[in-house]
């Protein structure tokens, strides 16, 4: 996925997420309607920081 329909918020300071980010991005489509948004404060319920989310059609994902 290219940047424009991949966007970082804030870039990680640690390489290893910098690593997973990074093949978590080249996995995904670079077509519509496909987006995906990295590094971000939100805090699921279970109380951990999501590293990136992605939506697609009528679903969405985390890590």
């Amino acid at each position: 996925m290219q940047e424009g329909r991949w966007t970082t918020i804030t870039p990680s300071q640690f390489s290893h997420e910098r690593e997973a980010l990074a093949h978590v991005q080249a996995l995904l489509p670079d077509t519509e309607p496909y987006r995906a948004w990295s590094n971000f404060t939100f805090t699921a319920q279970t109380g951990h920081p999501m590293r990136s989310i992605c939506w697609w059609r009528d679903r969405a994902g985390s890590t």
